[in-house]
């Protein structure tokens, strides 16, 4: 079984598979930041709008719970989109130490715009692999996810890995280069 990947057998097209995965993603991130910069939004604000769209009333707090976030990059992200007229953010009439948040029909326009965009980039990066490639790449990218993964990162969605990334950058005192 020389040359397989199971096992402890080295296979040779590891380090090209790996770099093409780190590769894969930040022109995935590239094509994504353009798509929302397009439109008017940055990256990150579509989340957070899917999230006040699904929870009226929310605050900043139960967005960064939910996206895995520090609350002052949301505090941050809130004030943008609140500018540019994304979003409102009153005081709760019951709680007056308490704000919450709506989106706004510009909000909701851009928001359904951006999905349409991004998933015009997305099917794009798949354009000519057939269903049944689709699904062996998928199980195999899972397996490889999965492999990955320890009890440490087992919970943890998109956002909050990412934040495990700025958090040992920060412990390294080295800026992230992606």
């Amino acid at each position: 079984m020389n040359g397989s990947i199971s096992g402890d057998t080295f296979h040779p097209h590891l380090p090209s598979l790996m770099h093409l995965i780190d590769r894969i993603h930040v022109l995935h991130r590239i094509q994504m930041f353009r798509t929302s910069n397009m439109i008017g939004l940055y990256p990150g604000q579509p989340p957070v709008l899917q999230y006040i769209k699904q929870h009226p009333d929310c605050n900043q707090r139960e967005i960064a719970e939910f996206l895995r976030v520090s609350t002052p990059s949301i505090t941050n992200s809130v004030k943008r989109m609140q500018k540019s007229g994304l979003l409102t953010k009153e005081i709760d009439s019951k709680d007056q130490r308490r704000c919450t948040l709506r989106i706004t029909e510009k909000g909701e326009k851009l928001l359904q715009e951006s999905y349409l965009q991004m998933e015009k980039v997305d099917k794009s990066a798949v354009a000519g692999i057939s269903p049944e490639e689709m699904e062996i790449f998928c199980r195999c990218l899972e397996r490889i996810a999965e492999n990955l993964t320890n009890e440490e990162y087992k919970d943890k969605n998109f956002f909050s890995l990412l934040e495990t990334i700025k958090e040992l950058h920060q412990q390294t005192g080295e800026e992230e280069t992606n």
